[in-house]
């Protein structure tokens, strides 16, 4: 297994991130694929980003949780390709996206949140439920008071349509948060 290791270890000092990828992909030694891991976090970059946003879609939970991981560690200085995934199709990435960036924990995360929520607002629909409460509680943990008066908005939205229940807690948790920092 130690030579697995030097591999690794000399294909992020070459930036080989490709094979890095392979091998996190395609093994199932949770220590290989660790190891793997952490030098693709060492590495960094935009091609590392890509390739973790790349495993959020694989089928395998293991390999998505790890992107997430990785996202959240690399994404403050990624934070625009972070956004454009809240507009993927599909909406369990929708809400991944949001846990990665909830995650980041910067200040410049909040800003795509904020974004989806005032274009939600601005086109008067709301999105999936699912999705939005994720974009509510994402809000609750990296905004801050100054958010009051757009969850004032998303509260008029919801309350526009049926109501959704589910939506209204995601929205008073939210609100709670922000006004406990």
């Amino acid at each position: 297994m130690d030579e697995v290791f030097e591999l690794i270890k000399r294909y992020a000092a070459s930036g080989n991130l490709k094979e890095i990828f392979s091998l996190i992909a395609e093994t199932r030694d949770p220590v290989i694929r660790e190891a793997a891991y952490v030098q693709a976090i060492k590495t960094g970059g935009t091609e590392a980003v890509e390739s973790f946003i790349s495993l959020l879609y694989s089928s395998e939970a293991h390999l998505r949780n790890l992107a997430v991981e990785a996202l959240q560690e690399l994404g403050t200085g990624y934070i625009d390709r972070l956004e454009k995934l809240l507009c993927d199709p599909d909406p369990d990435i929708r809400i991944i996206s949001f846990n990665i960036l909830a995650g980041v924990r910067n200040e410049t995360a909040a800003g795509p949140v904020r974004r989806y929520l005032e274009g939600i607002v601005a086109a008067g629909v709301t999105d999936q439920e699912n999705v939005l409460a994720a974009a509510l509680e994402c809000m609750g943990e990296l905004g801050g008071p100054e958010d009051a008066a757009l969850l004032d908005k998303v509260k008029e939205l919801i309350e526009g349509g049926d109501g959704h229940p589910y939506l209204r807690y995601a929205l008073q948790q939210a609100r709670e948060k922000l006004w406990a920092i």
